[in-house]
């Protein structure tokens, strides 16, 4: 029979598995919610040592939920995309969702579009969710509140699936079009029609 756990083990047990995926073991969930610079952080422990291939970094929604200027911000996600270049880990950037708390803070619009700047400057893929969103309301197939929760601000399952579909069948597209393979990541662009695609820079 097993030594019973001690205190200090069993709540190491219980935030790791809060923090992270018991599936993968990879970490994610509450993670999700922290600042760019609270992200970047963790980033030694909760990133690098698991050697990823690939990191989908949502940002932008809690700055903008929580800032009044962009300082600080863009050096942030421009220093972390360098350290996970320099570890061979491929990256994609995400935007803030299309939401009302996030369309009713003035530095949303910024965000978007600096982090489709950094896309460009750094050469890594942009996933366009803001834009994706903002099509399916304006264009009636959504209503805002078929998309995200009650709170006004997170997505709901609809959304997550949605948008989860559109960015495996991009990542997929993105893999049989590459011909040759090269060093820099493509970046995911959306067409007339926000049908997300990728495209390089």
């Amino acid at each position: 029979m097993p030594d019973p756990l001690t205190k200090e083990q069993l709540l190491d047990a219980l935030r790791h598995q809060a923090l992270h995926d018991p599936l993968t073991g990879l970490p994610n969930r509450a993670l999700i919610v922290d600042r760019a610079e609270q992200m970047l952080a963790r980033f030694p422990r909760d990133v690098l040592p698991y050697h990823p291939q690939l990191v989908i970094w949502q940002t932008g929604s809690n700055y903008a939920l929580t800032r009044e200027n962009m300082q600080g911000y863009e050096q942030t996600v421009r220093e972390g995309i360098a350290r996970l270049k320099a570890a061979h880990t491929d990256v994609i950037l995400m935007d803030p969702q299309y939401a009302p708390r996030v369309l009713g803070r003035p530095l949303h619009k910024t965000i978007v579009d600096t982090m489709g700047v950094m896309g460009h400057d750094l050469k890594v893929a942009v996933f366009r969710r803001f834009a994706v969103m903002r099509y399916w309301v304006t264009k009636g197939q959504y209503r805002m509140e078929d998309i995200v929760t009650k709170d006004q601000l997170h997505m709901n399952d609809v959304s997550y699936h949605c948008i989860a579909r559109l960015l495996a069948d991009s990542l997929v597209s993105a893999v049989r079009t590459a011909s040759p393979p090269q060093p820099d990541n493509p970046s995911i662009t959306s067409n007339d029609r926000h049908e997300g695609r990728l495209s390089r820079q």
